[in-house]
């Protein structure tokens, strides 16, 4: 191996440490109601987001390797992006949740999700266990999550939290409809 191969992988490996977290970022300003499900759900329920994502994973790669054998291979290459970037829409919910976990009292609301990819892009650089168990579990984990995410309901907010601001919406127009007689006069004075 050259001494430009090595500058060629060392390049390459520091644009991408530098450009997942940004990518997490921007997918959670992106769509913050959906990293913020699939970042509850993560937590929850980590095995069934996992399998989910494997289940996922598997069919698009079943369909990918099966396109790209036709004359459909665009469609392919197509299928292939959006499916990482559907998954990298899930690990950017990983990186806000274990930025939560870091994340210092007083931080705006982006330092931790900022903190976290920072955190799981650099983790993915340890040898062996970075590059072949950390990262494609987070990429599956991550599919898992954006799939759940997307496609399943939050649960239902309960009734009592439901209830208190109807009643103090009651309240409020009962009395633009029935003002006081106070009210009457300072609207008069």
């Amino acid at each position: 191996m050259l001494m430009a191969d090595v500058a060629v992988w060392t390049a390459l490996f520091v644009g991408l440490m530098v450009v997942l977290p940004a990518v997490w970022l921007l997918f959670g300003a992106l769509w913050p109601a959906a990293v913020q499900r699939a970042q509850d759900r993560i937590p929850r329920r980590p095995y069934a987001t996992f399998f989910v994502g494997a289940g996922v994973t598997l069919l698009v790669t079943a369909l990918v390797a099966i396109l790209s054998k036709t004359n459909l291979a665009p469609l392919a290459l197509i299928l292939f992006a959006f499916s990482l970037g559907w998954s990298l829409l899930g690990v950017s919910a990983l990186a806000r949740h274990v930025g939560s976990r870091l994340s210092s009292p007083g931080d705006a609301a982006w330092k931790p999700h900022l903190r976290g990819g920072i955190v799981l892009a650099l983790s993915f650089l340890v040898p062996i266990l970075g590059w072949m168990l950390l990262f494609p579990v987070a990429l599956v984990l991550g599919m898992g999550a954006a799939t759940l995410a997307v496609f399943k309901r939050a649960p239902a907010t309960p009734p009592a939290a439901v209830a208190a601001p109807r009643e103090a919406l009651k309240e409020d127009l009962s009395s633009v409809a029935n003002p006081s007689s106070s009210a009457k006069e300072e609207v008069l004075a």
